[in-house]
């Protein structure tokens, strides 16, 4: 994400040094810096020599504001992408990793979360599982305790809980939301289903277990999430409905239902399809042969009935076009 006048900020504070000796490291006016730090868009170049002179990297720049500096927003991002990853969803956020650690961060700061800084202590390697894993063995009981004090502290059990929501919303909106009139361009581009795909953290956030001492503000953040998430879905199923398109799923329970209920009905339903796919075949060829065994059983009953023959039925075959 493109942000000049943040990055022209982060560089003042990070090389601590006024516009004028910022100016002449960046080969500029001063006037042109102050035209930066007003809002004026920047080129790729001169972004591209401002993020390597603040070592910033890909990193959005206003991530990097909410963390305190560079390195700790480096901190913070390779933790949230742990937490992002850590489990056994196989999750496409549709956006660069960077992105999502910026859109966290500006949700926990929607719901009032204080980010500590500097990057606390506590939290450093202690999410480098694997290579704990890798040092002391498989069940190792000091490993174990260290997962579970570090998973307990009340902002780690936060993003670990808002991912974890994702990953069973992201199922369900893949399934019944994503594929819904692929056919119908306008359906496809109509923007309050665009919105439901791309405001999917915000939902999986309004639907965790929060800890209000640590976020004053959710009870407000979850009741505008789900009031727009509620007007959303009425659209899309207003024009789904104006298109004939059938819904397989009642979209409101991304709303009303907790999110475990929301995987475990689309696991159910993928079992269901994938069974049902898997034993068609047997399930149709098993339903002909039991009709036809009733046919055999049921019609020399009929023809006895109507008093007629074998060879009439067999004449009748003989002169059929």
């Amino acid at each position: 994400m493109s942000n000049g006048k943040t990055l022209v900020q982060i560089a003042l504070e990070i090389l601590k040094c006024n516009q004028t000796e910022l100016a002449i490291e960046m080969g500029v006016s001063k006037v042109q810096i102050s035209k930066w730090k007003n809002g004026e868009s920047m080129s790729a170049v001169m972004e591209k020599k401002l993020r390597d002179i603040t070592q910033a990297g890909d990193l959005d720049p206003d991530f990097v504001i909410s963390c305190g500096s560079v390195d700790d927003a480096k901190k913070w991002a390779k933790l949230i992408t742990y937490q992002m990853y850590n489990n056994e969803a196989e999750l496409d956020y549709g956006i660069e990793d960077e992105a999502v650690c910026a859109e966290l961060m500006r949700i926990l700061a929607l719901i009032g979360v204080n980010i500590p800084k500097p990057f606390p202590q506590e939290f450093i390697l202690q999410w480098e599982y694997e290579e704990m894993y890798d040092h002391y063995g498989e069940g190792n009981d000091k490993v174990d305790a260290t997962i579970d004090a570090f998973e307990e502290q009340p902002l780690i059990h936060l993003i670990r809980s808002i991912f974890d929501n994702y990953a069973c919303i992201d199922h369900f909106i893949g399934m019944y939301v994503s594929n819904l009139g692929l056919n119908h361009p306008n359906f496809q581009n109509l923007e309050a289903k665009q919105e439901i795909l791309h405001r999917q953290l915000e939902l999986a956030t309004a639907k965790a277990n929060v800890n209000k001492e640590i976020a004053p503000l959710f009870g407000k953040f979850q009741f505008i999430t789900m009031s727009d998430f509620s007007n959303l879905i009425g659209e899309v199923k207003a024009k789904a409905y104006e298109l004939g398109l059938p819904l397989e799923a009642e979209l409101n329970d991304l709303i009303t239902e907790n999110p475990e209920n929301i995987r475990d009905d689309t696991s159910d339903r993928d079992m269901w399809i994938f069974q049902s796919q898997r034993s068609h075949p047997d399930i149709y060829m098993n339903e002909l042969l039991e009709g036809m065994r009733a046919i055999h059983a049921v019609l020399p009953l009929i023809l006895k009935k109507l008093d007629i023959s074998p060879e009439e039925i067999n004449a009748a075959l003989t002169e059929a076009p």
